[in-house]
C-alpha cells in the first residue's frame, strides 16, 4: 500500500454513481454472508458489488464482494480518494487451498472492469479467517514470484484488517499555526511586563483566527482560541499594572474572543 497514513473515505463511496441503490457497510456485507461482522466497523460505507453484478448479469460468481473508500491523509488534508476492492473468504478452512488463485484473479479483473469509471486502488484485499490467512499469504507470495500481478494482493485476517485504516476524526489535529511559539512569546512578554506588545500579539492572532474562520478551518480556530485565551488571561492577571489604553485593548480582545467561542460552540 502507499506510504503515509491511510484513512477511510466514505465520501467517495456515497458519491458513487452506484449509490444509494448499492450502498451498504462492510459490517453488513460480512453479516449477510457469514452471520458475523467480524469486528468490522459499522461506520465503514461500502458498495455491494455482488448485488451490482447480480442486477446486471444475474450472477455474482465473478465479482469481488465489496468496495470501500480509502484516501491518504497528511497535514489535516485528505487526498487521492479511491475505492478499494475487498473479497471476504472467511468460510475457507485448512490452508485455503480451495481458494483457487485463478478464481480470485478473475474476480479482481472483472470487478475492475465493472468499476472502470471509478478511481480504484491498485491493491486488492482478500480476507480469510485468522487460521487460513497466514497459509494463503505464503502461497500467494510464492506465486507472485512468477505472476507479478499478485504482488498487488493483500491477504490478511479480519483482525489484521481492522488495524489497516483509521477514521480522520480519530486522528489528532495538527495546527498550521505555531501554537507553542505563540504561547512562549506571549508568556515572555507578560513576564517582562511588556503588555502592549503582548496585546499586539493577541490581536494579531485574533485576526488570523478571523481569516481561518472565513476559510472554514474550524479546528484551527479552536486551537488558536485556546492559546489566545491563555495569553490574554495572563495579561488580565496583571490588570493593576496595565495602562488605561492596554486595559481597554485587553477588554476589546476578550469580547472578540468570546464572540469566536460563541460562534464555534
Amino acid at each position: 500500500m502507499e506510504q503515509g497514513i491511510l484513512v477511510y473515505d466514505n465520501d467517495i463511496v456515497q458519491d458513487s454513481s452506484l449509490s444509494p441503490k448499492y450502498l451498504t457497510t462492510l459490517a453488513d456485507v460480512a453479516t449477510r454472508d457469514y452471520k458475523s461482522d467480524y469486528g468490522f466497523s459499522k461506520n465503514v460505507a461500502a458498495l455491494d458489488i455482488d448485488k451490482v453484478e447480480t442486477d446486471r448479469c444475474g450472477s455474482n460468481d465473478k465479482t469481488m464482494d465489496t468496495a470501500i473508500g480509502i484516501a491518504n491523509y497528511k497535514g489535516n488534508k485528505v487526498s487521492s480518494s479511491r475505492l478499494l476492492l475487498i473479497e471476504l473468504r472467511m468460510n475457507y478452512t485448512g490452508q485455503g487451498q480451495n481458494a483457487k488463485t485463478s478464481d480470485m484473479k478473475a474476480k479482481d479483473t472483472h470487478t475492475r472492469g465493472l468499476l472502470a469509471d471509478s478511481q480504484i486502488d491498485p491493491h486488492s484485499f482478500f480476507i480469510f479467517n485468522k487460521d487460513v490467512a497466514p497459509h494463503k499469504k505464503n502461497s500467494i507470495n510464492r506465486e507472485a514470484q512468477v505472476d507479478s500481478c499478485l504482488k498487488k494482493w493483500i491477504i490478511l485476517s479480519p483482525e489484521e484488517f481492522v488495524n489497516q485504516f483509521l477514521f480522520v476524526e480519530d486522528l489528532p489535529y495538527k495546527p498550521e499555526s505555531p501554537v507553542d511559539s505563540i504561547r512562549k512569546e506571549g508568556c515572555n512578554l507578560v513576564a517582562l511586563a511588556n503588555f502592549e506588545n503582548a496585546i499586539h500579539l493577541v490581536n494579531h492572532w485574533l485576526n488570523k483566527t478571523r481569516e481561518f474562520h472565513v476559510q472554514y478551518k474550524l479546528e484551527e480556530c479552536k486551537v488558536l482560541i485556546s492559546v489566545i485565551d491563555e495569553v490574554l488571561s495572563a495579561i488580565e492577571s496583571h490588570s493593576e499594572e496595565l495602562t488605561e489604553d492596554c486595559d481597554l485593548d485587553a477588554q476589546i480582545a476578550r469580547e472578540e474572543l468570546v464572540r469566536f467561542i460563541s460562534l464555534l460552540s
